[in-house]
């Protein structure tokens, strides 16, 4: 067990030594100005759009979730 903690410590310094320094100076923290747009969109009726309606339109829209695009169900 040793070894193999001793070899990836090994592994993850020799990878990470070139960055050492490559991090970008934080002079000062700066705002953005985000405009979000607003929608009155709800789930449509059906099982759980109640929860759905009430838990995932705190931050998101019904309309965006709605209209992703199709995606792999295996990742």
């Amino acid at each position: 067990m040793r070894r193999i903690l001793l070899s990836t410590a090994t592994t993850m310094a020799v990878m990470l030594l070139p960055l050492v320094g490559h991090a970008a100076q934080l002079d000062a923290l700066t705002s953005l100005n985000l405009e979000i747009p607003s929608s009155d969109a709800t789930f449509p009726d059906g099982p759980g759009a109640d929860a759905m309606n009430g838990n995932c339109l705190a931050c998101h829209s019904a309309d965006h979730l709605l209209n992703q695009p199709k995606q792999n169900p295996l990742g």
